[in-house]
């Protein structure tokens, strides 16, 4: 529970979506919401200018893979990951998609104005 009446709306009128296809359709019709991770709504999205974000984003979280202790695996993500960054794999990667999200056909301004819940 929250104290604020807004965010108490808000939290009761929730629904789970079974695939984030049918919450971006449920947002296109109308009425609805999506809350979801930025960078992947901001990539699902570049083609729409029908969808904008409200507000700021709430988190910023970094990406992380979760292995057990002592795992086989460590090392082996830990040195491809380096071997990632040391080559720029990971600036490219970014140049090549998230150019598609800063060149946004409908303009950079994809922040729409704050409503009130009704």
């Amino acid at each position: 529970n929250h104290v604020d009446a807004n965010y108490q709306k808000l939290g009761n009128q929730s629904q789970n979506v079974l695939t984030f296809g049918s919450g971006i359709k449920s947002v296109e019709e109308g009425g609805y919401a999506l809350v979801e991770d930025t960078l992947w709504l901001e990539y699902n999205i570049s083609d729409s200018c029908e969808i904008f974000f409200v507000g700021e984003k709430l988190l910023t979280i970094p990406v992380a893979f979760g292995l057990p202790i002592n795992s086989p695996y460590a090392r082996l993500f830990n040195r491809q990951i380096l071997k990632y960054r040391e080559e720029g794999y990971f600036q490219d990667l970014w140049k090549e998609h998230g150019r598609r999200i800063e060149e946004r056909k409908c303009g950079k301004d994809n922040v729409g104005n704050d409503k009130t819940l009704t």
